[in-house]
């Protein structure tokens, strides 16, 4: 939250609006603007002037996209239709889009609700309506709006706690930056009459409103360096500089945006294009960001940034599911699918639906796996993200070693997604705890997301025989916290010291089944709690001594799940269809405001060790699996029963750290994901 500007820009602040608006607004042009200007010329002679070399030098407006990427144009014009008839609809509040506005919302709002009226959200698609249908009265609104707020926070007294909160200034600079421009560029015959000055005066009013802006996003001290709030600030930052050149910061604004902008996306990135802040939303959002700088022409002539941009959106598809939508991994919402989100082409299966491209996707240094398929007739219809991830705490959930498993083109085991960003809220806690995660719980606990306790990538190995893909994690957890803390309370002495191993193996035949293998060792006693969230499309039906039935809604069968018991463990099964005590469990949130309920099973026991085996049959098979574990875990043997004859896998590792794999008559071995030797 930030309620101030920077000192810099309060003392700018101070000093503009000392001054009549003329004199303002000259003191904010370059000084070659500036020197051509006398004293005894007015507003209407300076917008003139301004106008007139605005156009001649910088004639092409370019808005960019800073709070929202909905593509349909017709999706962007109705609702900006509605919203200016009607009031913009957000969070359960409206929104009336005319002076006054309401600037102070709710005190009960979430921060994002707050945040997002700062940063002037709900003119962000009536700006992009104005454009698509080149409607004036969509423009007129969207102006009207910003100078309300240029009235209040720039020259009037009016307070807020995020007017100057990071991400939100970059993105309102973004949409002033297009505000000013255009009013530049298609003003109107000017007379001597006061509606004339009034005109000129409002522009005047924008442009120093842009150069504030300037100054507040060039504060080294407030530049979000570690998340991609900082992208967005200087996004902002560069759309004045490049749409206003006649600003007198402008050239050096920006230096500055194109220097933070290069020196955050190789913070933010690895070299294959993976986004490091554990979210595909967020990751989709900054390759929406590169796209839109080479597309304004903003992207210096840099290889490795040029390299970036197309491994970015290259990356970022390969986590779009079946049905479309992006898997939900982190925070992120689920509301649009991939081609209504994404401002550049997305890969389409011949359905014409967004989907990953098939074949195994790997990211050794970012710690995720994905595993795409499709059918004969090339549909999508299978989609794997096996996360084992930690770099930052950005958007990152106490998930390690979760996955998210698409089968038969639907969703089957789910993520919980996000909840609005009140980390004190038992929602938004549920949705980052453990137990929200298709993984293994610790003494009802979650993982830590201490910084100390990052270990960047947990992928072990990752490779392939004939049809079958195996994928492995490992993690030592040396930290748990309690489900009961905000993650934005947590304090170092919340920690609670373990010494826990977790090895995950799972055991992929696409489109025929799922084996997920947890290994846990400790030196103390703990109770480990193995969770599936199945698809709120899906039912369970669990019939003794047999195995648990996936049904459709119809009841027709969709598949079954077998939990092989491994030696001499006594597992309890708990399965539930979304219950709130004595603790949340068995939800997820497709909208970020509410809670929707879900089947999920989950197999416990109490030990210092403890193997989970839990198979996914996606051909319905009522036969128990075989599997065999020795040598500690070295020795693995999967036999799943099949019509058209038993899937026989057997994976030994070598003392060379590999594993030898045995199936269909074949060998391979399958190295470190990072090894020289890998796959």
């Amino acid at each position: 939250m930030a309620s101030k500007p920077c000192i810099d820009t309060e003392m700018r602040i101070q000093s503009l609006t000392s001054k009549s608006l003329f004199e303002a607004a000259k003191s904010c042009l370059s000084p070659d603007i500036a020197n051509m200007v006398t004293n005894k010329q007015n507003s209407v002679d300076l917008i003139r002037r301004i106008a007139k070399i605005m156009k001649k030098n910088c004639n092409d407006s370019y808005y960019w996209l800073s709070n929202t990427a909905i593509r349909s144009d017709s999706i962007i014009v109705n609702r900006a239709e509605k919203w200016i008839n009607n009031g913009f609809g957000f969070h359960g509040e409206t929104y009336k889009l005319q002076q006054p506005f309401q600037w102070n919302v709710k005190s009960e709002m979430s921060r994002n609700h707050k945040y997002k009226i700062q940063s002037w959200y709900m003119i962000d698609e009536v700006l992009r309506a104005s454009v698509i249908d080149n409607n004036d009265d969509f423009f007129y609104v969207s102006q009207s709006i910003a100078l309300d707020w240029v009235d209040n926070f720039i020259f009037g007294d009016l307070t807020n706690e995020f007017a100057w909160y990071d991400m939100g200034t970059g993105q309102r600079a973004a949409l002033l930056a297009y505000i000013t421009q255009k009013s530049l560029l298609n003003l109107p015959k000017l007379n001597k009459s006061p509606q004339s000055e009034k005109i000129c005066d409002d522009i005047l009013k924008l442009l120093i409103a842009a150069q504030i802006h300037i100054v507040e996003l060039m504060d080294r001290e407030r530049l979000a360096l570690h998340s991609n709030h900082g992208l967005f600030q200087m996004s902002g930052l560069l759309a004045i500089c490049k749409s206003i050149p006649v600003l007198e910061l402008a050239k050096k604004g920006e230096l500055f945006a194109l220097k933070g902008i290069e020196e955050m996306l190789f913070e933010h990135y690895f070299v294959d294009g993976f986004h490091k802040e554990h979210s595909p939303m967020y990751h989709l959002y900054v390759s929406n960001y590169l796209h839109q700088l080479e597309e304004a022409g903003w992207l210096p002539s840099n290889p490795n940034l040029v390299n970036l941009s197309h491994n970015s959106k290259l990356s970022v598809q390969n986590f779009v599911m079946p049905d479309g939508y992006f898997a939900p991994i982190g925070d992120g919402l689920n509301g649009y699918t991939a081609d209504i989100l994404s401002l550049f082409p997305v890969h389409l299966d011949p359905n014409g639906t967004p989907s990953a491209p098939p074949g195994i996707h790997v990211y050794p240094e970012g710690g995720v796996a994905i595993v795409a398929s499709n059918d004969r007739n090339g549909k999508a219809v299978e989609h794997l993200v096996f996360s084992a991830q930690f770099h930052s705490r950005q958007h990152k959930h106490a998930d390690d070693l979760s996955i998210n498993y698409c089968a038969k083109g639907g969703r089957f085991l789910i993520d919980a997604g996000t909840f609005t960003y009140h980390y004190d809220q038992p929602e938004r806690m549920y949705v980052e705890s453990t137990r929200a995660h298709n993984t293994v719980e610790i003494d009802g606990m979650n993982y830590s997301r201490f910084r100390l306790d990052s270990y960047g990538s947990a992928l072990k190995r990752i490779g392939n025989i004939e049809d079958i893909v195996i994928l492995e994690g490992n993690i030592s957890h040396k930290t748990l916290v309690e489900s009961t803390i905000p993650n934005n309370q947590i304090k170092s002495t919340d920690a609670v010291s373990v010494d826990i191993n977790h090895r995950r193996l799972i055991i992929n035949k696409p489109q025929d089944f799922l084996c997920v293998i947890d290994f846990l060792h400790s030196t103390e006693e703990h109770h480990f709690k193995q969770w599936f969230h199945i698809s709120p499309q899906l039912k369970l039906e669990s019939i003794p001594d047999e195995p648990i039935q996936v049904l459709y809604s119809n009841g027709r069968l969709h598949s079954t799940i077998h939990h092989p018991i491994i030696g001499q463990t006594e597992l309890e099964t708990d399965i539930t269809l979304g219950r709130k005590s004595p603790r949340i469990q068995g939800f997820h949130s497709i909208n970020g405001l509410e809670l929707e309920p879900h089947p999920t099973i989950g197999f416990s026991t109490i030990g210092s060790e403890a193997r989970f085996c839990t198979i996914f049959d996606i051909n319905g098979g009522l036969k128990m699996p075989y599997v065999n574990i020795g040598s500690k875990g070295k020795y693995v043997r999967v036999v799943i029963p099949n019509n058209d004859g038993d899937v026989d896998i057997v994976l030994r590792e070598q003392k060379n750290g590999s594993i030898k794999v045995e199936y269909c008559g074949s060998e391979k071995e399958i190295f470190d994901v990072l090894s020289k030797n890998g796959d």
